[in-house]
């Protein structure tokens, strides 16, 4: 995997843990998802506290990452999170969905 790709797939990381702060504190708030980080489920009475936790461990991983994307460890791991990142946005859209029915 080439180094752009790598930061390609890190900055679509970033964009979707975004969409999925959203998706998951209307999920908290509406008392139909607990969350299981407990890092993130000690700032659930603060949305600023949460989305600058959330959004923070998110964007230093990439960092991280970023910094060393010549390393196939760090290509693999960008590849990686993005799935997961794809898969919970896909989770969030299944449950919108459903929830609107």
């Amino acid at each position: 995997m080439s180094k752009r790709i790598t930061i390609i797939f890190l900055f679509l990381v970033v964009v979707l843990s975004f969409l999925d702060l959203f998706a998951t504190w209307y999920w908290l708030k509406k008392g139909l998802a607990l969350e299981a980080n407990p890092l993130l489920a000690r700032q659930l009475k603060s949305f600023w506290g949460f989305a600058s936790l959330k959004m923070g461990l998110t964007i230093t991983g990439s960092l991280v990452l970023a910094r060393h994307q010549e390393n196939l460890f760090a290509q693999v791991g960008s590849g990686l999170a993005l799935g997961v990142y794809v898969a919970v946005i896909l989770w969030h859209l299944f449950g919108f969905y459903v929830s609107s029915q």
